[in-house]
């Protein structure tokens, strides 16, 4: 038999590479050169090294486009905006009818939450590429941190136009339209969207809080399985189907899917209640108590958490305990202060839209 040779010995890293490509150009007068030097170091990591590089050029050349972008590219990826954001103005500066740097100075200014600004500098990228739906995925975001969904609806509706089967677009409408209260709107867009690709996990995952909140927690539990079946770490679905198998009165299955979730991500207040209530559904009083004590504990300012633990100390036949755990609940009640969110209260929060909730 022949022996096989290890070849993996004889063949280069990409830092042999990269330390080779420098010992020869590193003095190199060549401003492309240096500026594909400085792309490939920026690529490698090497953020600092790359940015030396592509002043090198810009010292030669102070008008070499590609310096300046790839400089702001190096200088975003180091978390400099403010330094980046010049760059991307000089490159602007140099060839204005290239809609890159724009859209870069849009997502900057966004970030600084300088929004007037940042839909300038998108219009501007949109004016020199019109079909660049990217820079209307950042323009939406944008409308939704002001609170003006409505807009964002608008933009979505312009990005639909030109690319009509994005189900990310859709998808985007959907939890818009759901956190607006249009619940069944929504479900159209989800479906549209699944249509076009049926293992978009969001639209099934946010089709079943569209479910559970209608109080139709059968098919809840079917579009919170099918998000699993796609991606088995979706927690939201996962913390779904918990809930909507303890609203369907399935308290075994419950309990194991909220043993599940406290296993992988350790213990909550969510997961205190969720469990509290499967026992008291089993009748397991004791058990049940001890959880909602734990929930408590962890959250005490919870009304839910007062009140379901009212209700179980009256089926546990302890009348003035239960008095007092419901004059709590309605103490927290009247402060208006809930923190920990339980996840049936607050499905609102699922969509994430700043602005609207």
């Amino acid at each position: 038999m022949k022996k096989r040779t290890k070849t993996s010995r004889e063949l280069p890293t990409v830092d042999d590479i990269l330390l080779r490509f420098e010992q020869e150009f590193a003095d190199s007068a060549n401003i492309e050169t240096i500026a594909v030097l400085g792309t490939t170091l920026g690529r490698s990591g090497r953020l600092d090294e790359a940015i030396q590089q592509f002043d090198r050029v810009i010292e030669i050349d102070p008008n070499f486009w590609d310096a300046w972008f790839n400089k702001g590219v190096a200088l975003i990826n180091k978390k400099e905006d403010a330094r980046a954001l010049e760059c991307f103005q000089m490159a602007a500066s140099i060839d204005p009818d290239i809609s890159s740097p724009w859209l870069k100075m849009g997502e900057i200014h966004k970030r600084m939450h300088n929004f007037n600004r940042a839909v300038e500098c998108l219009d501007r990228c949109r004016a020199i590429d019109p079909e660049n739906t990217y820079a209307l995925g950042v323009k939406l975001e944008i409308f939704l941190e002001k609170g003006e969904p409505e807009t964002a609806l608008q933009v979505i509706d312009k990005a639909l136009e030109i690319e009509p089967e994005d189900s990310g677009f859709i998808v985007r409408k959907g939890e818009i339209l759901s956190a607006l209260g249009r619940h069944d709107q929504a479900l159209s867009c989800f479906d549209e969207a699944l249509k076009i690709s049926p293992e978009v996990t969001i639209a099934w995952y946010s089709k079943g809080a569209i479910h559970f909140q209608k109080g139709l927690y059968d098919e809840a539990l079917q579009c919170f399985e099918t998000a699993i079946k796609i991606d088995g770490e979706y927690y939201d679905a996962s913390r779904g189907k918990a809930f909507a198998l303890l609203a369907l009165e399935r308290y075994h299955p419950a309990l194991k899917e909220f043993q599940l979730l406290t296993k992988r991500h350790s213990e909550s207040f969510e997961f205190s209640m969720g469990k509290g209530l499967a026992q008291m559904g089993l009748r397991r009083y004791p058990e049940a108590l001890k959880f909602l004590d734990r929930a408590i504990r962890l959250c005490p300012d919870n009304a839910d958490a007062w009140q379901e633990k009212g209700r179980l100390l009256q089926k546990m036949g302890r009348e003035e305990e239960a008095k007092s755990a419901f004059a709590e609940a309605q103490r927290e009640k009247a402060a208006g202060e809930r923190s920990c969110p339980y996840w049936p209260n607050d499905l609102a929060q699922i969509q994430h839209l700043d602005g609207i909730n």
